[in-house]
């Protein structure tokens, strides 16, 4: 590395040491990573927002939209710009010390997470992380590539919504085949013994498989998840 010492603090970034390295730079302050606006580590294969030695965490965003870290206003507000100069992400916690997070279009109007269809997203001092989208009567409850109220500790207590209106979560659907699979050994056996023939049922509605598969490739190592690969392989390959 080859530092490079200011004798004063950037005037508008803030740091006193600059880092050169072979894959590119980082920045410095009173020997922790610190750079007010801009990535304090730009490199080959990554690039980070610090502040005063913590790190800040990019939002997830559009990957054809690439943003850059705008830095923290006086209202405590973390800001990311799009190539234009746009703001597209904000950040802030809340007097309730949930982390808030807000995803906005190039015109300053909330824009939908481009896997997920969410808009805000509220991380709580538990860790639980949940997610929103705007509506006419405020936002609701909505994600569409994972539960909308994530489980810190246990996702297997997750809660899944679209559109505000809660959905089978993946260990209900399990459950609703488990039950139907002892229903229908139940009226094999009853047809064997001359009882009334059972109409077979659908086995996964479209969304429920959508939400099998997206447990899945959440939390792969997880008993349910292998619980519900041994009910549906395909969600392996989803």
């Amino acid at each position: 590395m080859n530092p490079t010492t200011p004798l004063r603090p950037h005037p508008v970034e803030g740091w006193t040491e600059r880092h050169r390295h072979p894959d590119g730079v980082s920045y410095w302050r009173r020997g922790e990573r610190h750079r007010a606006r801009g990535w304090a580590v730009e490199r080959l294969s990554v690039r980070e927002a610090w502040l005063f030695g913590r790190r800040i965490p990019s939002p997830e965003h559009d990957p054809t939209v690439p943003l850059v870290f705008d830095g923290q206003d006086a209202a405590g507000c973390l800001r990311w710009l799009d190539a234009d100069g746009r703001v597209r992400a904000e950040q802030w916690v809340t007097s309730g010390g949930v982390e808030e997070t807000r995803l906005l279009d190039g015109r300053g109007r909330p824009e939908r997470h481009a896997c997920g269809g969410y808009q805000r997203l509220r991380v709580l001092g538990t860790g639980e992380r949940r997610h929103y989208e705007e509506s006419a009567t405020g936002p609701r409850l909505h994600r569409v590539d994972g539960p909308a109220i994530e489980d810190a500790s246990q996702p297997e207590r997750s809660r899944w919504f679209e559109h505000g209106v809660e959905a089978a979560s993946p260990a209900e659907v399990l459950e609703r085949l488990e039950l139907r699979s002892r229903a229908e050994a139940s009226g094999r056996l009853a047809r064997r013994r001359g009882g009334p023939a059972r109409l077979e049922e659908p086995w996964m509605a479209a969304g429920d498989h959508r939400r099998v598969a997206a447990f899945v490739r959440r939390w792969p190592e997880s008993e349910l998840s292998w619980r519900l690969a041994l009910a549906w392989p395909d969600v392996w390959h989803d």
